[in-house]
């Protein structure tokens, strides 16, 4: 009789009208009702030696500059919890771009990105073309804008090793170099902020040369919607992975892990020695010593359970409210709710927040 109380429970899951999640054969969790024994993703991130190494004054306020600057001082992000990812993924739609809970949808949205990690969301798309496949052009860019010259595998794949950036940041500078210097060494940091939190390819660790066009100008850097680009491609690795396409999982994963820590209390770990979160990035709360004994982390039951059976004041929809933001975190405020298309270079997703606004 267990058996076959299970089976009828299995037949009855999934959405009653497919008119709007259309794509339920193909998604996930038809395989979990199935019984079908799933793997969790593996979530591709790397920042080097970012946090490791002193960073000069001068090269954080060219940063600043650029639009960097406030993620850079939350510090450095928790380990990904992959089973917290892969339960999330489980419920993500791609039909409607939302997590769908027992209390209603959620999602990541353009405010998630600008409070928690300062990026800026209203600005022009992160989109162009390759400049040229010519090694020797991206030998001479490199050159100018970077302060070195790639590795000869790195020209031949036009892709970075992120360790070849990394590495770049273990050469001091001092207080009396020339401008551009410190314009480069902030590049670095930049381009491997960009290649491992914000939209890191489902490798974890290469970041496609043509990205540097973004950087050249400092002045210009600061008006692209880099929290819009961050979005587009979380978007569109969570859609992937919801549909099977791909176990290596790409995208602000650190980020939704965040957002998520944010929005449900009876998952997230207990910070030991809470830092200042005034007029910071509020990612900053989740930095720092903490203690997972009340969280159900690293076990994907767990996190299925939890949330199976949320109930209504187990979710937070408005978890910045009470808090003091810098400028940096609040500058986009005005378009949080568009309904608008989010880009990152190929990808293009739309931003839907009406479906879940409270």
């Amino acid at each position: 009789m267990a058996s076959s109380s299970t089976s009828r429970r299995r037949l009855l899951c999934g959405p009653e009208d497919p008119s709007v999640l259309y794509l339920q054969r193909q998604h996930v969790s038809n395989n979990i009702w199935a019984g079908v024994p799933s793997e969790d993703v593996r979530c591709r991130r790397y920042e080097g030696i970012i946090w490791d190494v002193p960073i000069n004054p001068r090269v954080l306020a060219v940063i600043d500059e650029m639009g960097f600057g406030g993620m850079l001082r939350c510090g450095q992000p928790k380990d990904i919890d992959h089973h917290l990812i892969t339960a999330l993924i489980e419920r993500w739609r791609p039909e409607t771009h939302t997590f769908h809970f027992p209390v209603g949808e959620a999602t990541v949205s353009l405010e998630d990105v600008e409070v928690l990690w300062g990026l800026k969301t209203d600005g022009e798309p992160l989109t162009g073309y390759i400049p040229s496949k010519d090694v020797n052009y991206w030998k001479d860019v490199c050159l100018d804008f970077l302060g070195f010259i790639p590795d000869a595998v790195d020209l031949k794949e036009l892709n970075w090793k992120q360790t070849s950036l990394s590495n770049q940041l273990r050469i001091e500078l001092s207080d009396d170099h020339e401008q551009y210097m410190y314009n480069q060494r902030a590049r670095v940091y930049c381009l491997l902020l960009l290649g491992g939190l914000l939209i890191p390819n489902a490798t974890g660790n290469k970041i496609p040369f043509f990205y540097l066009q973004f950087f050249m100008d400092i002045e210009q850097c600061a008006s692209y919607s880099w929290g819009g680009a961050t979005l587009a491609c979380l978007y569109h690795n969570l859609c992937e992975a919801a549909l099977g396409k791909r176990t290596d999982v790409g995208g602000a994963l650190t980020l939704l892990q965040l957002w998520a820590w944010e929005r449900i209390p009876i998952i997230r770990p207990q910070m030991l020695n809470p830092a200042p979160v005034d007029y910071l990035p509020c990612a900053v709360t989740w930095t720092g010593r903490a203690s997972y004994v009340k969280a159900p982390g690293h076990c994907i039951e767990t996190f299925r359970d939890q949330f199976s059976t949320m109930h209504a004041n187990q979710f937070i929809w408005r978890p910045y409210e009470s808090r003091n933001l810098p400028d940096v975190c609040v500058a986009g405020r005005p378009i949080w709710t568009s309904m608008t298309t989010l880009i990152c270079w190929n990808m293009v997703e739309p931003h839907m927040p009406q479906r879940v606004l409270r």
